[in-house]
């Protein structure tokens, strides 16, 4: 359905910036969305099966820093090149999307 029309039209939206970041020799650009897209899938993967992240939570917990680290590190490259609004942008990201991870993963909270 629509539903699934649209999904297909992002997928094709992304290819197309991945492409365009990579004929450009944009690779801080590149790195930045395809480290995002694996966070985005991450999250997915938490939020989808629950009870098996659970089980899994060391990794998870671990995957999430790695990525978000990773994504942290661009922040100083941006800087360094003089775009300090690419920085800016990306520590509010890291910093909404850390929140978003420590409640998908109950960080913090003891389970029951």
């Amino acid at each position: 359905g629509l539903v699934h029309l649209l999904r297909a039209g992002v997928v094709v939206a992304i290819v197309v910036s991945a492409y365009g970041y990579v004929q450009q020799e944009q690779w801080l650009d590149a790195m930045n969305m395809t480290l995002w897209i694996l966070a985005v899938i991450l999250l997915e993967c938490e939020l989808r099966f629950a009870q098996w992240v659970a089980t899994h939570r060391r990794l998870f917990t671990s995957s999430a820093c790695v990525l978000y680290g990773a994504i942290a590190m661009l922040v100083p490259m941006w800087a360094l090149r003089g775009e300090w609004f690419d920085a800016y942008d990306a520590v509010l990201w890291l910093i909404a999307f850390v929140l978003i991870e420590m409640d998908a993963l109950k960080l913090g909270t003891s389970s029951s």
